[in-house]
């Protein structure tokens, strides 16, 4: 009877093992903590077995000895996530990596059955430490904080308290270590360690004395461009020089740990992981008394989702247990002496005899940016090497404080500087200039002796062509957004447009020769305006439908000063944008060629003359527009300033140019452009009179170049009138003689 009870148990242990879900617990951790996790997953899986849970935790490692960083090497945990055969389910891991992680792990807000343990864990600091971007990622298993480590066995022996200001650290450490040397001889005393090794730590003792420089209790971490952050700068190198020593701020954690261990520091930046009989913990000093910064850390635990449903179901009933009252007291506190992040237990009286409840209910938390930061790890590295060249002497506070701010700040240009505030003088000159123009364009005296070219109207709207360039200006200042780079590039298209189309108009009117097209589109001015300008407004919509324009960071990975450019979001409004400005290339060149057949009609004789003046500058201007955007400019002033100088040189040509130069040199040389248009016509004369063997005869061109300026004109044009009529059919026979014969025409022909 005996042995079959026996035998029915040992086969009840069979049945529950072989049913038993077995789950991978990875621990991405410090070798310090081995024992810990042991006897954590020893823990439960003694739970288990008591309660018949059948659950098996089985656990993996990778320790901080395989890392060059000297903190965890997220890498192969990450390694582990990527695999399609997931074989691991349960990760332990540190809350500044929780960004990186995130992607993988369960978002546990989505299981009811562990709202009770978020009600539990329920702190700012403990959100801090598990949540991204409202999903909860995990549960905080235990903190790891930075502390303060004090001597006991020193301020016994003196009869020092523990220093609650970094002033009263540096006259504490200065004392004791006087009286060691005039007592015992002994020169060893290191007063404070500092913790600067070349690794991730150097930015949590950055942090937390910078946090600890804040005005009040209630205040943000100050800038790293402030005065407070340049107080604590100060005050780091005053330790230096008073207590410590160079070598003693760039030592390692193992010379920390043993120098420690050997009683040879009186004050210790250091973590609460590491407990030591004649050291006790507290928080670390302030710039006055009640402030005080500490880094927040720890691990917690997470579940991968990319693993079975029922492992996940199993995972939770870990969780379930880890984070219950009793576990934390009885294992996370009494057993292994770690700080647990149930707050509630600070008020356990028990509990406070393992862990310094009081210094927990002080503390002040920060926790580092690693979430939130675009590349924290790009950051860390820079202000790495930039706090070794402040600790060497190369760089100087302020400099120190600029390099560290650079790194993340993005630049512009600001209209309170100096640059901004120039550009600004610029841009109203020319609203002036704007104004004042359409004063003169009203004016019947100025109007009808330099503003025949256009109408009244469509000087108008070239005026307005000029203020939308001038609004585009506007949008080159702060910091770049994808609807400011829209609206620049739009301001930009309509202005060109504006300024293009009533030209454009004009020179269709005035074709060399009479013709349908041109009465069409001189009766109908505004149908032709509103068909070329409808096109480039529907695309300036689809440039917004679209979303056609992001922001692009330049000069992040450079030690250079980081700023925004506009960039093009997606194919579709890559090609409207580029369709836009072709559109307006094509009205461009259209005119272009349209001068060339106009170039010597009496009517707009000196005009198209001045506008080819400006027609160069623009052609010139588009050509550095597209240069420009395709330039790798590593200067946020240059690269603003070159695209803001050829809006002014559009808007100075476009318009100043042509509604004030222009005026001036037609009022001042009028006799002298009458005697440049009558060599003008000798000059057509004689150019027809030498090819009258292959032009002449075949009725084009009459010459009578001897005769005075009227004769001449006159007889000109009537010859080419008659005769072109009669023979064109006959006698244009190639394009080339056509368009040359244009060119040189003096009045349209029917």
């Amino acid at each position: 009877m005996k042995s079959s009870i026996i035998n029915i148990s040992i086969l009840t242990i069979f049945i529950n093992f072989s049913y038993a879900v077995v789950l991978n617990f990875v621990i991405n951790s410090y070798s310090i903590l081995d024992d810990a996790f042991n006897l954590i997953v020893n823990d439960f899986n003694k739970y288990s077995n008591e309660t018949n849970l059948g659950i098996t935790l089985r656990m993996t490692y990778f320790i901080d000895q395989n890392s060059a960083q000297g903190y965890n090497d997220y890498s192969q945990t990450l390694s582990l996530f990527g695999k399609k055969k997931n074989k691991y389910d349960i990760f332990a891991y540190d809350p500044f990596y929780i960004k990186i992680f995130s992607p993988y792990l369960v978002e546990l807000e989505n299981y009811p059955q562990l709202k009770e343990y978020f009600d539990l864990y329920n702190t700012d600091d403990n959100k801090k430490l598990t949540e991204l971007n409202n999903h909860r990622y995990g549960l905080p298993l235990f903190m790891i904080i930075s502390v303060l480590q004090s001597n006991k066995d020193y301020l016994m022996q003196y009869n020092k308290e523990i220093p609650k200001t970094w002033d009263d650290l540096i006259e504490t450490a200065e004392y004791i270590m006087k009286k060691e040397k005039e007592k015992h001889k002994n020169s060893t005393l290191i007063g404070y360690n500092g913790l600067f090794p070349n690794n991730e730590n150097t930015l949590c003792s950055l942090y937390q004395i910078i946090y600890s420089f804040r005005k009040d209790k209630d205040s943000d971490i100050p800038d790293f461009t402030s005065q407070e952050t340049y107080d604590a700068l100060e005050e780091l190198m005053k330790i230096r020089e008073t207590i410590s020593s160079d070598e003693v701020y760039r030592s390692n954690e193992v010379f920390n740990v043993v120098e420690m261990t050997k009683g040879n520091i009186l004050f210790s930046n250091f973590y609460s992981s590491l407990v030591l009989p004649n050291y006790s913990i507290s928080v670390l000093p302030g710039k006055k008394m009640g402030i005080n910064g500490s880094i927040l850390g720890g691990f917690n635990i997470g579940i991968n989702k990319n693993i079975e449903k029922e492992k996940i179901e199993a995972s939770i009933k870990v969780i379930q247990y880890l984070f219950t009252e009793r576990f934390q007291k009885e294992v996370i506190v009494k057993q292994l002496g770690l700080i647990t992040a149930l707050s509630t237990l600070y008020d356990d009286e028990e509990s406070c005899r393992y862990i310094n409840c009081d210094m927990m209910k002080e503390i002040q938390f920060y926790l580092r940016p690693s979430s939130t930061m675009k590349d924290y790890e790009h950051f860390s590295d820079r202000v790495l090497k930039y706090f070794y060249k402040y600790l060497d002497g190369s760089i100087t506070t302020k400099e120190l404080q600029n390099k560290i701010s650079d790194i993340n700040s993005h630049y512009s240009i600001q209209i309170t500087s100096l640059c901004g505030l120039i550009i600004l003088g610029i841009v109203i000159i020319l609203l002036c200039c704007v104004f004042f123009s359409s004063l003169i364009l009203f004016t019947p005296k100025y109007n009808k002796r330099y503003f025949k070219f256009m109408s009244t109207d469509f000087w108008v709207l070239y005026l307005i062509g000029s203020l939308f360039i001038l609004a585009s200006v506007m949008e080159y200042y702060n910091t770049p957004t994808s609807k400011k780079c829209a609206f620049r590039h739009i301001c930009m298209e309509i202005g060109d447009s504006l300024v293009f189309i009533p030209l454009l108009f004009k020179l269709a009117v005035n074709f060399p020769k009479i013709n349908k097209y041109s009465k069409w589109i001189e009766k109908n001015r505004y149908i032709f305006f509103t068909l070329l300008f409808s096109v480039q407004f529907l695309l300036s919509i689809l440039i917004i439908a679209t979303k056609a324009y992001k922001i692009k960071e330049i000069n992040f990975y450079k030690e250079l000063k980081n700023f925004y450019i506009c960039d093009y979001n997606n194919t579709v409004g890559k090609i409207v944008s580029y369709t836009q400005i072709s559109y307006n290339i094509i009205i461009y060149f259209i005119i272009c060629f349209l001068i060339f057949l106009e170039w010597n009609l009496n009517e707009t004789f000196f005009d198209v003359r001045h506008f080819t003046v400006v027609l160069i500058i623009d052609g010139i201007n588009q050509i550095l527009k597209i240069v420009f955007n395709n330039l790798n400019i590593n200067n946020y002033i240059l690269y603003n300033l070159l695209h803001i100088i050829i809006n002014f040189s559009c808007v100075l040509m476009n318009h100043i140019y042509i509604f004030f130069i222009r005026v001036i040199f037609m009022s001042i040389s009028s006799k002298e452009d009458l005697d440049n248009k009558k060599m003008r016509d000798i000059i057509i004369n004689n150019r027809y009179s030498n090819i009258k063997d292959t032009t002449l005869n075949r009725g084009y061109i009459s010459s009578n170049a001897k005769t005075d300026y009227s004769s001449s004109a006159n007889n000109t044009n009537s010859t080419l009138s008659g005769k072109f009529s009669k023979d064109m059919s006959e006698s244009l026979k190639t394009l080339k003689v056509t368009l040359i014969n244009y060119h040189y025409l003096q009045t349209p022909i029917p």
